[in-house]
């Protein structure tokens, strides 16, 4: 019989603590129940997150502590080195891990840490993550988008902290973003940009240097952000290390296009049928990527490959892999 999953991660901002809403919503449906104690004592805690893990004290309550680790490799992120380390040190406390990706999979299998991952993609609710063209429509007249232009979002947080900073956070790659934007720009004019996600102080900045139209949204409530995926026409992934993003396959669901670095499970789910991955982290094969394929006329079958490779990695089609990951 299953422990009862205390989740310790609720309230973060932003991705983390949808993160943790989603586990709130599915694991029931899987057959597991979620504790409800004040203080967590012979249950399964999932713990917050990486960087607080180690400081945990709650496996002197009985608990099998596990939580997530999507990204942070020391070898592309060097600032993760120490935060590893840690987690090799103090892996007597944890039961089990979950990784998102193959690389970090690989990173934790190259240290004899096999016996303490699963590998789970970061799923998507394709019942809710679905293109709406009557959306598509009202939000291009409110925010007067050209209906010839072509939009591209990136959905993300990619400045330094939580006070509108400037200084980009290089690991999210807004520079390759902003390179890649500008090289298309010069190419083709007739693109508008949507940003949505907290923190993009420095990609605005630029884009506004750039003279690139764009317009930024912030939503509290995470879902809230659906409605800007069906405005768009290809969506990018530009960072140099990534867990997901949960963005590519919220995009594939509204069968949007994805152009993406070869990145977290962008690496291993993209195949250049169902959207496109580039082969190296620079500006010019990316907007090369993009200016290849605006007019190509198989894109509705890209469009509808994308559809189906997140309905492969709908929540509803991850029960057997969690209750498996949940079998300390």
């Amino acid at each position: 019989m299953v422990k009862e999953i205390y989740l310790q991660g609720q309230g973060q901002k932003w991705s983390l603590g949808n993160d943790f809403q989603n586990y709130r919503n599915f694991f029931p449906s899987y057959g597991l129940k979620i504790s409800k104690s004040f203080i967590p004592f012979n249950k399964i805690v999932y713990l917050s997150n990486k960087y607080t893990a180690c400081k945990s004290i709650l496996h002197h309550l009985k608990n099998k502590l596990v939580f997530d680790y999507f990204h942070g490799h020391p070898k592309i992120s060097p600032e993760f080195e120490n935060i590893f380390k840690n987690i090799q040190e103090n892996i007597h406390k944890f039961s089990r891990i979950r990784v998102s990706n193959s690389i970090i999979e690989k990173l934790f299998i190259d240290h004899g840490l096999e016996k303490k991952i699963s590998k789970i993609f970061l799923g998507v609710e394709t019942e809710k993550f679905k293109f709406n063209l009557k959306t598509k429509n009202y939000l291009k007249e409110k925010l007067k988008i050209s209906k010839n232009s072509i939009v591209i979002g990136s959905f993300q947080k990619d400045s330094v902290g939580w006070a509108k900073s400037k200084s980009p956070k290089l690991i999210k790659g807004p520079d390759i973003l902003i390179k890649a934007i500008s090289k298309i720009y010069s190419a083709y004019e007739n693109i508008f940009i949507i940003l949505v996600g907290p923190e993009r102080e420095y990609v605005k900045q630029e884009l506004s240097n750039l003279g690139i139209p764009f317009c930024h949204f912030y939503e509290d409530e995470y879902y809230n952000i659906i409605k800007y995926y069906s405005l768009l026409d290809f969506y990018f992934i530009s960072s140099r290390e990534e867990g997901g993003p949960k963005t590519l396959l919220e995009a594939m669901s509204c069968g949007v296009p994805v152009i993406s670095t070869p990145v977290g499970q962008a690496n291993d789910i993209i195949d250049n049928f169902n959207s496109f991955k580039s082969e190296t982290f620079e500006a010019d094969e990316i907007s090369s990527i993009f200016l290849n394929n605006i007019k190509k006329k198989n894109l509705n079958d890209v469009k509808n490959r994308a559809e189906k490779t997140a309905k492969i990695h709908d929540f509803s089609n991850q029960k057997e892999t969690w209750k498996s990951f949940f079998s300390i």
